[in-house]
C-alpha cells in the first residue's frame, strides 16, 4: 500500500492500480493485484480508483462492487474478434454495474 500512499502525497485526480490480473499489453514489475487489494485501495483512497490490467467484460461487476471508479482496458477490445462489438459490451456491462 505504500504506492498509494506515495500517489496520494501528490494530491492525484485519481489513481490506477493494476495489473489486476495478468496482462498481455506489457511486462509488469507487479503480480496481479485482484480484487480484494482493488477493494483495499478504494477504501483507503481519498480519490477515485480505476482498475487497469488483464480486465475481461466479464468482470464489470466485480470491479465496481470492488469500489473503482472506472475500468481502463485495452487487450480485452483490441485483441477481440469483433473489437467494436466488445467495446459496446464493456459499455452495456458497465452500465448493469452501475444500476
Amino acid at each position: 500500500y505504500s504506492e498509494l500512499a506515495t500517489a496520494l502525497y501528490f494530491k492525484p485526480s485519481y489513481v490506477a492500480l493494476g495489473p489486476i490480473f495478468p496482462t498481455t499489453c506489457k511486462s509488469m514489475r507487479f503480480g496481479p493485484q485482484g480484487f480484494n487489494t482493488l477493494s483495499d485501495w478504494c477504501t483507503l483512497s481519498d480519490v477515485p480508483v480505476v482498475a487497469i490490467g488483464g480486465l475481461r467484460c466479464e468482470h464489470a461487476a466485480e470491479i465496481y462492487r470492488a469500489g473503482a471508479q472506472g475500468a481502463a482496458v485495452v487487450s480485452d477490445v483490441l485483441e477481440h474478434a469483433a473489437p467494436e462489438t466488445r467495446a459496446k459490451e464493456w459499455l452495456q456491462k458497465t452500465k448493469e454495474a452501475l444500476g
